[in-house]
């Protein structure tokens, strides 16, 4: 007997069984694409700031990573449900706020990683992972003509 989701009489609500798939491949794009930048973060701030340039690309790579990954996630629970919208509106929240936050406080409590430039690294940092979970999201939400099932 084979198992399948029941399906919804709304049109546009997607049923797929490859969802938590897609959503684990997402999240694992976007954490390599983290990976594969902070080589230049590190390098960067070694370069420039020493140890605590280093300590400021890690805790803004970390910081920014992690705002993304809970943008993601949430966009792709939430997919096809009636708090869609208003999750994804969260994830964006949370993306934006946390790692700003982070930003802010550390250049006003931590003199050193101010002088590290850690504020600006997590704007450029900000901006990679704004992209790729971007583009992840906008990949992973669309619907596919062979995965969409109408009532």
């Amino acid at each position: 007997m084979e198992r399948r989701r029941a399906v919804s009489e709304d049109p546009l609500v997607i049923q797929s069984d490859k969802t938590p798939l897609r959503l684990v491949r997402s999240c694992a794009l976007l954490t390599t694409t983290v990976i594969v930048g902070f080589p230049f973060f590190a390098w960067y701030g070694i370069q420039n700031h020493g140890i605590w340039g280093l300590v400021a690309a890690s805790i803004s790579g970390i910081v920014c990573w992690l705002g993304a990954l809970i943008a993601l996630i949430l966009a792709g629970v939430s997919q096809g449900t009636s708090t869609a919208i208003r999750d994804t509106m969260l994830g964006s929240l949370v993306r934006t706020v946390m790692p700003f936050g982070v930003g802010l406080v550390t250049q006003w409590s931590s003199p050193l990683l101010a002088n590290a430039n850690i504020f600006g690294m997590i704007v450029v940092y900000y901006l990679l992972t704004l992209t790729a979970e971007t583009v992840l999201a906008v990949r992973f939400l669309s619907v596919q003509p062979n995965e969409s099932k109408t009532a």
